[in-house]
């Protein structure tokens, strides 16, 4: 089997080789609703599992009620698991022979690539909950390892998903494993400015975007130029204008920081970070405006790219804001932006949503040249993106000198 090819690996590097038996563990999930690991014994071994979580014929969720997956759905929750159970490793099927193709395609750029890990502090090698060799491969190439065809692996996923009672334990086979990693330092950071407020100066407003994209790669440059210069270009320009209001006169009531984070494309590093080394505390952080990819418009809306759209977490008010500030400033353009419970470790606003603070995601959607070297300036639309900074800057200036509080919504 190749690497890129036949399967993926997941999430950092690990150094495995030899011989392992391989176990089928449903879905690799343990929860009081639902669990795998009751006549299973994959201490050693590696554990086959399928992707996703169980789910009733309305497609509800039986660990999380309801259509959002819990995080236990995630590959990362099942690596974790593996690692609590004493197994060597986790190899993830896709439930779909189309979902492996688009992770593969979209994915393609990571194949042989270096992993970025997060930085030691202090010469101290970060202590985190350690992690399973993981893997994600197609089900014809699953049943290979378990010496079956793939109709009986897909009949083991129905009878689980019918009866929500585990298949774990119904197959198993072995493989050889052969991965390892060299690591070396990679010195890169953040880059961060600020406009001091008056008298809420000690809250922060975040406004924020990253700026590092995915270089030079078999000779193609990968321009970036939605991903993200887009986003890193509205911050700067949103900064001057907060600047130059300070200037004259009108400076904010609370401290606006922006920042254009290092290392979202490996895995939120930069913002992490900061996260963990604030310039204000995040307990006294009032809110977080994240700018990702608003040069262009999604594929299926090309023909009417007139619309603003992203994400809105924790907070029903601050989707409010952006709304009224998206039709005080742009009122011909369509708002698309929603509110959403769960909080994806998708963008560079993870970690300060994680911590409690009502945040924003502005994000147009993707579209074909997403991460790939034809994501180049000249396709920028620009007299929209200039309408839909003017609306991000609007709703920073609200946020910033907002009297009430952001209710949180549970």
């Amino acid at each position: 089997m190749e690497v890129g090819k036949d399967f993926l690996f997941l999430g950092d590097p690990a150094n495995i080789q030899g011989t392992y038996t391989v176990v089928f563990a449903g879905f690799g999930i343990e929860d009081a609703a639902y669990s795998d690991f009751g006549n299973i014994d994959v201490k050693g071994k590696i554990m086959l599992v399928f992707s996703g979580e169980p789910r009733n014929k309305e497609g509800i969720s039986i660990i999380s009620g309801t259509k959002e997956p819990s995080r236990k759905a995630y590959y990362f929750s099942k690596a974790a698991v593996a690692v609590d159970k004493g197994a060597a490793g986790v190899i993830i099927i896709a439930r779909r022979e189309s979902a492996f193709k688009s992770y593969l395609k979209n994915q393609a750029y990571y194949n042989k690539e270096p992993e970025i890990s997060y930085p030691s502090i202090g010469g101290q090698k970060e202590k985190k909950h350690e992690m399973a060799f993981s893997a994600y491969m197609d089900l014809k190439t699953a049943s290979q390892l378990v010496n079956e065809n793939s109709e009986k692996l897909s009949a083991a996923l129905e009878d689980m998903e019918s009866s929500h009672q585990t298949a774990a334990g119904r197959f198993s086979g072995s493989v050889e494993i052969n991965a390892s990693s060299d690591c070396l330092v990679v010195h890169t950071g953040n880059v961060i400015g600020m406009v001091e407020g008056t008298d809420k100066k000690q809250e922060a407003v975040l406004v924020v975007a990253h700026y590092d994209h995915l270089g030079v790669k078999k000779g193609k440059i990968y321009y970036g130029a939605d991903d993200n210069a887009s986003g890193t270009s509205a911050v700067m320009e949103i900064a001057e204008a907060f600047a130059q209001a300070a200037h004259d006169g009108h400076r904010p009531r609370r401290t606006v920081i922006f920042i254009t984070f290092t290392g979202e494309e490996e895995g939120l590093y930069g913002s992490r970070y900061y996260s963990e080394h604030p310039a204000i505390p995040l307990d006294s952080t009032y809110a977080c405006v994240n700018i990702d990819m608003i040069g262009r418009a999604e594929t299926k809306q090309k023909a009417n790219p007139d619309y603003i759209s992203g994400d809105a977490y924790l907070s029903e008010d601050i989707l409010k804001v952006s709304n009224t500030c998206s039709a005080l400033m742009a009122p011909g353009m369509a708002d698309k932006m929603e509110f959403h419970k769960r909080i994806p470790a998708d963008s560079d606003h993870y970690y300060f949503a994680e911590h409690g603070i009502p945040s924003l995601l502005y994000y147009e959607g993707m579209h074909k040249d997403y991460h790939e070297p034809t994501d180049t300036p000249d396709k920028i639309l620009y007299d929209r993106m200039e309408k839909i900074v003017r609306i991000i800057f609007a709703t920073t200036w609200e946020l910033a000198n907002r009297t009430e509080q952001l209710k949180i919504k549970n």
